[in-house]
């Protein structure tokens, strides 16, 4: 039993470090919003605002140390709400993977599924013309059709009370950085999850039994 106990512990503090680890990764992942690509373009950006900034006002300097203390402004990160976002980018993964676990075991037990399960068949890709053209339209379509429906998700966020419990969380920052679009309650992940996930499954089904 104790060996047991000490096993789980282990399990678990092994597996949080992972989601840890793979958190640090993000700017070295294109995914992430914050993948140092991404960063690069906007400060070059940043830079020009900066530079338009100084010509406009004689008495800053163009200087590197003033550049820097434009991109990270002290009256942003001395402030508390900054650095709440910086905890929510850490917790966050954490609780998503937990959420989606769990609720990925329940649908599997309830269809009686596993993840293991399938024919093993790769897709075939004619590269004909009409095989070209018709994907290149359903990609379209699939595009447009998710995210028509991710706007009606946080539509029905901002307007529905129950929602909104949720995702005000998400607007309730007082200061604006690159980890602020990590200021999410992970239940208001899950229902935008669910909304996009059946949006994909709805049109990819559709594919399938249009085309095979």
């Amino acid at each position: 039993m104790f060996n047991a106990l000490t096993q789980f512990i282990k399990s678990s503090f092994a597996f949080i470090w992972s989601l840890l680890r793979s958190v640090l990764a993000y700017p070295i992942m294109p995914d992430p919003r914050i993948f140092w690509l991404y960063m690069l373009s906007s400060s070059i950006l940043a830079f020009y605002v900066f530079y338009r900034s100084v010509r406009l006002d004689p008495s800053r300097k163009l200087s590197f140390r003033a550049f820097i203390s434009f991109l990270f402004p002290k009256d942003v990160w001395l402030n508390s709400s900054a650095w709440l976002d910086v905890r929510y980018f850490f917790f966050h993964p954490i609780v998503r993977v937990t959420i989606y676990g769990v609720f990925l075991a329940w649908v599997l037990a309830l269809t009686g599924q596993s993840i293991a399960s399938g024919s093993g068949e790769a897709l075939g890709f004619d590269s004909n013309i009409t095989t070209i053209v018709i994907s290149t339209i359903g990609m379209v379509v699939l595009i447009a059709f998710v995210d028509f429906v991710a706007y009606g998700i946080h539509y029905l966020q901002h307007k529905v009370p129950f929602l909104w419990a949720f995702h005000k969380v998400h607007h309730s920052l007082e200061v604006m950085h690159p980890l602020s679009n990590y200021r999410e309650h992970p239940i208001d992940n899950f229902v935008y999850a669910i909304g996009t996930g059946a949006a994909y499954g709805l049109m990819l089904g559709l594919a399938i039994n249009l085309f095979g």
